[in-house]
């Protein structure tokens, strides 16, 4: 279950990313749009919560911990992404 959301989450910010990387041509991007905001936001909050999820020992006590922090930490992830994708899709700018 929470491979299957790691995997629709890195996509999702894959794809993100890549259009905060590289804007389409025919596209300009406000930097100070909400929806490009809220992007910036999240990549920033997903990047944190990530870095803090650790094993505190190597125990299986240890990875049961990082695996349940793990879980959390996706289902957060997916569900501020789906917020994200709705906002966007409300966004006059087209992002």
């Amino acid at each position: 279950m929470g491979f299957r959301y790691l995997s629709q989450l890195e996509s999702d910010m894959s794809s993100v990313r890549h259009k905060l990387i590289k804007p389409e041509t025919e596209v300009i991007k406000p930097t100070n749009c909400t929806c490009a905001i809220m992007e910036k936001q999240f990549l920033e909050m997903a990047e944190s919560a990530y870095r803090s999820v650790r094993r505190i020992d190597a125990s299986p006590r240890g990875f049961e911990q990082f695996r349940r922090e793990l879980i959390q930490t996706n289902e957060v992830m997916k569900d501020s992404l789906d917020v994200l994708k709705n906002i966007r899709s409300f966004c006059e700018h087209k992002c």
